[in-house]
């Protein structure tokens, strides 16, 4: 909730309705998300997997919408921050209607026709909310109070690191049972389905070119999905067994977009603070250099002398007696 808050903060509301009035980063967004991640995930679990329910557990996460970690992911990249924001909310209302039209079209081939599926429509507004709310707080601390404004931009960066670190941990230690349960075949799923989000919102958004920063906007958000709303829909449509194993694939993954882009980012970090510190030594060396050339290229009339000073235009030292001078 705070770290919502701090991105609300960094958010300008005439960015956002720019955004809206030429929708073209959304419309890209919701092409990808909800067009070409639920038939990628289909085809990967009819390719990959055996059993139907794990190929149920990966088309609903590829039905989901983007969740709040596609957010942070985007701030931590230095992405367009107020176009995820935009995304993640218009992507919740539109599945509302996509979820349920790709679960009774391609989601009864894998359940069978004679199953109910019961989508979560007071969770889907329930996660409305809880980005909505925090948000127009931080926007209402920017424009009220810009000195705080000021200081939630220095942490913002910090504290979304921090929390999604906990986040991770506390993931794999709740899940290390659904761990045991995962094959080689599951996990590669995961990882098609995940690199394939990333690729298809890179690729569409370079097509309509975009700016690299809505780039890196669609891509996180087109791979992330509200995993939330993807268990939740498993628990309420099937018996506990066929629910519990329904939920490795999500699972699988989940452990294939977030601690690859940790990796990712750690190590982009490493190669910022190498550069920087080789900026920095070749400036330092060429600052010595430049003072060195300065010291050499000293004029010589700058040299001391214990002669008295000439006028200029004569060529006699006038200190001199007459009869010299003649």
């Amino acid at each position: 909730l705070i770290n919502t808050i701090n991105m609300g903060c960094q958010l300008d509301l005439k960015v956002i309705f720019a955004v809206l009035k030429k929708p073209v980063g959304p419309a890209v967004g919701v092409f990808s998300q909800f067009i070409c991640m639920p038939l990628f995930s289909f085809l990967t679990g009819w390719l990959l997997l055996d059993n139907p329910l794990h190929r149920l557990g990966l088309f609903t996460l590829g039905c989901s919408p983007g969740g709040s970690a596609s957010n942070f992911w985007t701030l931590l990249f230095d992405g367009d921050l107020n176009l995820s924001i935009t995304m993640t909310f218009i992507s919740t209302i539109i599945a509302m209607v996509m979820m349920p039209l790709w679960m009774v079209t391609l989601g009864s081939k894998l359940m069978g026709e004679d199953s109910t599926i019961t989508i979560p429509y007071g969770n889907l507004a329930l996660s409305l909310l809880a980005l909505t709310v925090p948000i127009v707080i931080g926007l209402v601390i920017k424009y009220k109070k810009k000195s705080w404004a000021k200081k939630s931009e220095k942490i913002v960066k910090p504290m979304t690191f921090c929390m999604l670190m906990f986040f991770l941990t506390v993931g794999v230690y709740n899940s290390y049972k659904s761990l045991a349960l995962m094959t080689w075949e599951l996990v590669l799923a995961g990882f098609m389905v995940s690199f394939g989000g990333y690729t298809a919102g890179a690729l569409l958004s370079i097509a309509c070119r975009l700016k690299r920063k809505q780039i890196i906007a669609i891509s996180i958000e087109t791979a992330f999905q509200n995993a939330a709303i993807a268990f939740l829909l498993l628990k309420l449509s099937l018996p506990t067994p066929d629910s519990d194993l329904a939920a490795v694939p999500v699972l699988a993954q989940l452990f294939q977009t977030g601690p690859p882009l940790l990796t990712l980012y750690l190590v982009w970090q490493c190669f910022q603070k190498a550069g920087y510190c080789i900026l920095n030594k070749e400036k330092d060396k060429n600052e010595d250099e430049s003072c060195e050339s300065n010291e050499l290229k000293k004029p010589l009339n700058e040299t001391p002398s214990d002669e008295a000073p000439r006028t200029p235009g004569l060529l006699f030292d006038p200190s001199m007696p007459e009869d010299l001078k003649q």
